[in-house]
């Protein structure tokens, strides 16, 4: 994968979720889809009901997700 998780990173893509895997999924697909000349992360921060890390994690390996057992709000 293109710039994802390079020596420096130039730009941190952080992503707020709460209940919307499947929307989580499609936004990923998106990004990735790009393509970018910087060095990039992305990040998922969640706090659903149901912990779609697994998932993350086996579909965008390169994606650091954080999971949050309370509710989160993004900001």
């Amino acid at each position: 994968m293109e710039g994802a998780f390079k020596e420096k990173i130039d730009i941190s893509i952080v992503i707020p979720n709460y209940n919307s895997t499947s929307y989580l999924l499609r936004c990923l697909s998106g990004i990735f889809a790009q393509k970018a000349e910087c060095n990039y992360e992305v990040i998922v921060v969640d706090s659903s009901d149901d912990d779609p890390s697994e998932i993350v994690e086996r579909e965008f390996p390169q994606v650091r997700c954080l999971h949050f057992e309370g509710r989160t709000y993004p900001g």
